[in-house]
Order: C-alpha cells, then sequence, then structure tokens
C-alpha cells in the first residue's frame, strides 16, 4: 500500500501529471501550439508547447545542450554565458531584461537525461547558488524545464513544459502574463534555428 501510494504521489507532481481537462489552451501560433496549468505549491502556472521540427533527435541534442545556442531564444536577453560545458551537458548564466521590475539572473544546468533512436529528455534547472547574486539583478532560484522529443516522419515532435519562480516582487499574475509569450518565443526560435541551420 505504501508503495502505491508513493508512486501515485510521484505521478502528481510531475509535469506529465496534470490530466488534460487542467490543461487549458491558449494559442498556436508559428506553428507553436501553448497549453497552461496549476502548478501545485505555487502562484505560478507552468506551461506546455508542443511544435513540430524537420531536424533530427542527435541535432536537437547537439543544438539544446549548447547554452550559447539560447541567445536567439529571447529579445529580452542581456547576457548569456556558458560557465562548464560537457558532452551532453552544461552550466551556463543567463541575464534577461524584466520591464517594469529589477531584471533577472539565474545560473541553470542543462543535461541530456536519455537518447534513443526515437525519442530524448533533455531537462534544465536552475542551479542559483553556484554563483554569487550579481549587483542589480533579482536571481532566480526556481525554474525546471523539460523537453521530451520524439521521432516522426517528417522529423521531430517536440514537447516542452516549463515552470518558473522570477522571484523578488513580480505578482504571480504579472509573471502568468509572460507565461505564453515566452514559450511561444523559445519554441518558434528553436524551430527555426534547426530547420534553417542558422546557429
Amino acid at each position: 500500500m505504501k508503495k502505491v501510494f508513493t508512486l501515485a504521489l510521484i505521478s502528481l507532481i510531475s509535469f506529465n501529471s496534470i490530466s488534460q481537462s487542467e490543461w487549458e489552451y491558449e494559442t498556436t501560433k508559428n506553428g507553436v501550439k501553448v497549453y497552461t496549468g496549476p502548478k501545485e505549491g505555487s502562484k505560478h502556472k507552468q506551461c506546455k508547447a508542443i511544435v513540430e521540427i524537420n531536424t533530427t533527435i542527435d541535432e536537437f541534442c547537439r543544438y539544446i545542450t549548447n547554452p550559447e545556442n539560447y541567445i536567439s531564444h529571447s529579445s529580452r536577453i542581456k547576457l548569456l554565458k556558458t560557465l562548464k560545458k560537457g558532452t551532453t551537458s552544461a552550466y551556463y548564466y543567463l541575464a534577461i531584461n524584466v520591464p517594469m521590475f529589477s531584471d533577472r539572473d539565474g545560473v541553470y544546468y542543462v543535461e541530456q537525461k536519455s537518447k534513443s533512436a526515437t525519442k530524448a529528455k533533455v531537462e534544465i534547472k536552475a542551479k542559483p547558488t553556484m554563483l554569487e547574486d550579481q549587483k542589480g539583478f533579482v536571481r532566480v532560484k526556481i525554474s525546471h524545464t523539460i523537453y521530451n522529443v520524439e521521432k516522426t516522419d517528417n522529423g521531430i515532435k517536440m514537447t516542452m513544459f516549463m515552470h518558473a519562480d522570477p522571484g523578488g516582487s513580480v505578482p504571480g499574475w504579472v509573471a502568468n502574463m509572460f507565461l505564453v509569450d515566452s514559450p511561444l518565443e523559445i519554441c518558434a526560435a528553436i524551430k527555426n534555428d534547426l530547420e534553417t541551420k542558422s546557429y
């Protein structure tokens, strides 16, 4: 009985555990479908974005585990720097502009968790204590992104799950305003970069 309860709890807190009825469809733009849903224990929602890309699983993994490629992912990026690079992982520093509020920064770890001929999983997590706080920025302490990709007849299908708490004094409703725009921008940039090989 204890084992069953533990498995149920793990399922409940995972990104994939939200039932289809809880994911609310928001919009589709540039081939990217975005959904939002509640995140247990947080005032900030989480999002799910889905897009099909004409590329391979190998190419996607090489691309997404190199943080230098993220510069195209947002027009609000002020500074992007790789701190440590491995074969399938990296630590990087990212600073972004937040209109009307203090700018945010963070240290993140991207890692290829698994890869096969038909699917792959890459995860990005905030590592706030790896680097001392920088003057003029509010450090992002909670951020978690998962990329699940699967092979299709025309390339890959990428599903991105993302949840973050920007910290500081930004109200939940303000942060949630960016919840749709951010995944749209990121996923469209990934699709464009991989299909045009412009990175």
